[in-house]
């Protein structure tokens, strides 16, 4: 579910796209120098954060200049160095994990090349860590089909590890978001989740996203009833209904526009699908260029599959 335009290796060995420049440099740091003491928190991304060299001066820089502010890094849990550690030791540290499944197997089918082993002695260092530095530690999920019935048994991890959570809502591709499930397979998770709450909850902050999660997948169930697509299409009658509610989207537009050319029709396609659908992150990932490629390709291979198993697509409103 992630995107070449943030991972290197996955935009390479996958997407069979060169990596992007790196553009940044020493001069770069040192420019950083007369901002860092004004910083109150940042936040660093990857793909993943440690194996970002220049990452690591930053930090230093950081915590010599400013230790007070805070630094949250998002890391898949895979690298552990004793820089990393000195570092932690040092500054204001907010880590966030991103574990889609606390089982080896599911974890490693999801996470390709990732070590589960590996994932589970890292974490355990980071929760241990809390106790004698600053460091506090989050842990992300990406609720897919695969792993949807883990919710509970992951939110149960989290409470134990006196950990707060949070849910990233996967969009693209259509085969791993869990709206482009059917209305009757959203109800059975809805159900499921209501049945397995867990209840060792550490704080409200964790009970409340668990029950608005849930209200999330409500909602997306209501919307699949609504608009949820015929069972048994081919690829083609797909693309072919999918540009018939495109074009519904547009003419019940409150604003209507005439579509251009190139890229004027593109961005204006997409602000009409937005104002009628109000689907931002699905019109952002589609304008990535490099996803292009991939989301079509994926889609063509994915639907007749889909919609023999009953894992059909749809089009609605996400929850905010």
């Amino acid at each position: 579910m992630c995107r070449g335009v943030l991972s290197s290796s996955i935009r390479q060995n996958r997407d069979g796209l060169p990596p992007l420049p790196m553009i940044y440099d020493q001069q770069f740091i040192d420019q950083l120098t007369e901002f860092i003491p004004h910083l109150t928190s940042t936040t660093f991304s990857g793909g993943e954060s440690f194996m970002i060299k220049i990452y690591y001066d930053i930090w230093e820089k950081r915590v010599t200049l400013n230790p007070a502010s805070k630094i949250n890094i998002i890391t898949n849990g895979s690298v552990m160095n004793s820089r990393i550690k000195d570092l932690l030791h040092k500054g204001n540290f907010i880590i966030t994990m991103s574990i889609d499944a606390f089982d080896k197997q599911l974890y490693e089918s999801i996470r390709k090349n990732a070590h589960y082993e590996t994932l589970m002695q890292n974490l355990q260092y980071f929760a241990d860590i809390r106790a004698t530095t600053k460091t506090q530690l989050t842990i992300n999920f990406c609720p897919m089909p695969p792993n949807m019935y883990h919710i509970p048994t992951f939110v149960q991890k989290c409470n134990e590890l006196n950990c707060n959570y949070y849910f990233s809502i996967v969009y693209l591709p259509n085969v791993h978001s869990l709206q482009s499930l059917p209305a009757n397979e959203l109800e059975k998770l809805v159900q499921f989740l209501i049945a397995n709450e867990p209840q060792n909850y550490p704080n409200q902050t964790n009970r409340d996203r668990y029950h608005a999660f849930i209200a999330n997948v409500q909602g997306w169930k209501n919307n699949a009833t609504q608009l949820a697509i015929e069972p048994g299409l081919n690829i083609h009658q797909f693309l072919e209904q999918f540009n018939q509610l495109s074009q519904q989207a547009i003419e019940q537009s409150t604003n209507p526009i005439p579509l251009l050319q190139s890229k004027d029709r593109v961005n204006q396609f997409v602000e009409a699908l937005n104002e009628a659908l109000d689907y931002q992150a699905l019109s952002k990932s589609i304008l990535e260029k490099d996803n292009i490629k991939r989301v079509l390709e994926e889609t063509a291979k994915c639907t007749d599959t889909q919609a023999k198993e009953g894992l059909l697509y749809f089009f609605g409103k996400p929850q905010k």
